[in-house]
């Protein structure tokens, strides 16, 4: 259930994200590759997700544009399935486990295009790294090299269960102290244009 962006204000310190949220069968797919591991903090399923762009925290005016910014953009639906995992960094002591996308697919990488287009349009700077298409599925706290390599080697060749994306969502996220609580506020449909 969704809320408005006047009932997502309030709350100080919210940060704002566009994602993508995969259906049950996939939240459910991606939690069986979780291996107990010390000091390795699983994400609960509900929780998955694919990031298309995090904003941070951002003032009503901002966030109010980028709603009406976000409404503009024209992807068709599309077809896109999670491939291999992987850890960030990708050197040194590891911080996040994920689940990947492979190559993705083309209209994965236009929608992200062009929810940036919006992004920036509501006045945020824009963000100029490179966008690798994952879920987290862990953080990796205190856990050792050795688990983490077990984790990589057990799951790399994981194929996920293939899912239509059909919208994509404004979401707010607060920290408490059980962990991030993602609030989604808005909820868009992909249609359209694809160019």
């Amino acid at each position: 259930m969704s809320t408005s962006i006047d009932e997502a204000e309030p709350a100080p310190g919210g940060r704002w994200f566009v994602s993508v949220e995969p259906p049950e069968p996939v939240r459910q797919d991606l939690a069986t590759i979780k291996t107990p591991a010390s000091g390795i903090r699983w994400t609960p399923p509900h929780q998955f997700h694919l990031t298309l762009r995090f904003m941070g925290e951002a003032d009503p005016d901002t966030v109010r544009r980028l709603a009406e910014g976000l409404a503009t953009v024209r992807v068709e639906p599309f077809i896109i399935a999670t491939a291999g995992v992987g850890r960030f960094p990708a050197k040194g002591h590891a911080r996040v486990l994920w689940a990947g996308f492979g190559s993705g697919h083309p209209r994965l990488f236009q929608l992200h295009r062009k929810i940036e287009e919006a992004v920036v349009a509501a006045g945020i700077e824009p963000d100029d790294r490179r966008f690798h298409p994952h879920v987290t599925l862990g953080r990796c706290g205190r856990a050792t090299p050795g688990a983490v390599k077990e984790f990589l080697k057990t799951h790399r060749d994981h194929a996920g269960v293939p899912f239509r994306v059909e919208t994509f969502s404004l979401f707010v996220s607060h920290l408490t102290p059980e962990g991030a609580e993602h609030t989604p506020v808005r909820a868009y449909p992909l249609a359209g244009d694809s160019r």
